[in-house]
């Protein structure tokens, strides 16, 4: 009861805000949205001068604590006082990384809103996602080609009203390059020990919910080839017993450590290389810090069972080649040879990767800009 009451003075608390504070809401479901917002806020608010609400189900989220006095925070929690909220909400702009916006519980205002997505991954929008994520914001901001192809062939097959589509970027990846630049990239020249990552994604196919990288993880680790392992958050949160059982089976062994870290990027730029199989992390690792994936080739991840039908190849799955290699989970005998024979080749891979990210993302490096600017506009056309 007093968790909802402190939400619910929050709520109020963000009613009685000026209204002229109120014009660009930011939405965050917690901690690992700021990584993907953090930029795009952080350009409005220092370099625009620009006051923005940030409302967050999460009180542990970063964003709430930016010493900023252009970013008021609130947090209102992730049940009732949520939903109240968004029923009422009275803004100009809302930005959100949640997909499904009106298709399930978190619907739209009765109030004129525009509202606003930010993708928090790389991938293709018709595959892993369900079919109406998108339909009911007014303005995306893409990360690349391959979304606006994708988003507009869902516009034609399902007479879905044309939305404004903004080439914007990727903000995770430029944050990446940033710490890339200022240091953080290993010579691996000086370190004969090899280190992989392994990140899977979420879900009966992926590689801890299958049971795969049990047995990865056991090939990798007699090879002599260090493991670090990061699981997906919401395989943290929704098998914590197998995560469990697996950290248990492995701890204390040489060679092997563990991550739950995702806003952190030292796990990336200290493995050689990454290990995956669906995920969209792969991505932010391959373009981040320019050194290659090998994809433990599991059924695809698929939520919209339709997806066929747009005769478009999804992103994650054609770039694979272009920026790794991919192994049939019967052939993890191989594994260590694999890991060995791409890490001898990094100068390859990274001169593939390089050409790849140049020709599938948006402003690489400044999409903060370029989506801050997008959302300033949007404010100032409804106030005209």
């Amino acid at each position: 009861m007093l968790n909802l009451s402190r939400e619910w003075k929050e709520f109020r608390r963000f009613q009685q805000t000026s209204s002229s504070h109120r014009q660009i809401v930011f939405y965050s479901e917690g901690p690992a949205n700021w990584t993907h917002l953090g930029g795009v806020v952080n350009h409005l608010t220092q370099k625009m001068n620009r006051v923005v609400c940030y409302v967050s189900s999460n009180k542990n989220d970063p964003g709430l604590n930016q010493n900023n006095d252009n970013i008021l925070p609130f947090v209102i929690g992730n049940k009732e006082i949520r939903t109240v909220f968004f029923h009422n909400l009275d803004c100009n702009v809302m930005v959100m990384t949640m997909p499904d916006l009106h298709s399930l519980f978190i619907k739209r205002s009765r109030r004129p809103v525009h509202y606003l997505y930010i993708f928090h991954s790389l991938v293709s929008t018709h595959m892993v996602y369900r079919q109406s994520a998108f339909d009911h914001y007014d303005s995306i901001l893409t990360v690349g080609p391959h979304q606006v192809r994708e988003i507009r062939r869902r516009e034609e097959h399902g007479g879905i009203r044309r939305k404004d589509l903004i080439e914007h970027g990727y903000g995770r990846l430029d944050a990446i390059l940033k710490n890339t630049g200022q240091g953080r990239k290993i010579n691996f020249e000086n370190d004969s020990t090899l280190c992989v990552l392994v990140a899977p994604s979420w879900g009966k196919n992926c590689l801890i919910e299958s049971g795969v990288a049990r047995d990865l993880i056991s090939t990798l680790l007699a090879a002599g080839i260090q493991v670090i392992l990061r699981p997906h958050p919401e395989t943290q949160r929704r098998s914590p017993r197998l995560i469990k059982r697996l950290r248990s089976q492995y701890e204390g062994a040489s060679g092997f450590s563990y991550d739950d870290d995702v806003e952190s990027d030292w796990t990336l730029h200290k493995a050689q290389l990454m290990i995956s199989d669906w995920s969209g992390a792969a991505f932010d690792y391959a373009f981040g810090v320019e050194r290659p994936i090998i994809f433990i080739d599991v059924p695809r991840k698929i939520n919209n069972d339709d997806w066929t039908r747009y005769s478009l190849e999804p992103f994650e799955a054609f770039i694979r080649t272009e920026v790794g290699e991919i192994l049939d989970p019967a052939d993890l005998k191989e594994l260590p040879n694999l890991v060995r024979r791409l890490v001898s080749n990094l100068d390859v891979f990274t001169r593939r990767i390089r050409a790849a990210r140049l020709r599938w993302i948006f402003n690489v490096g400044d999409s903060s800009r370029i989506g801050a600017e997008a959302i300033a506009e949007k404010v100032d056309r409804v106030l005209v």
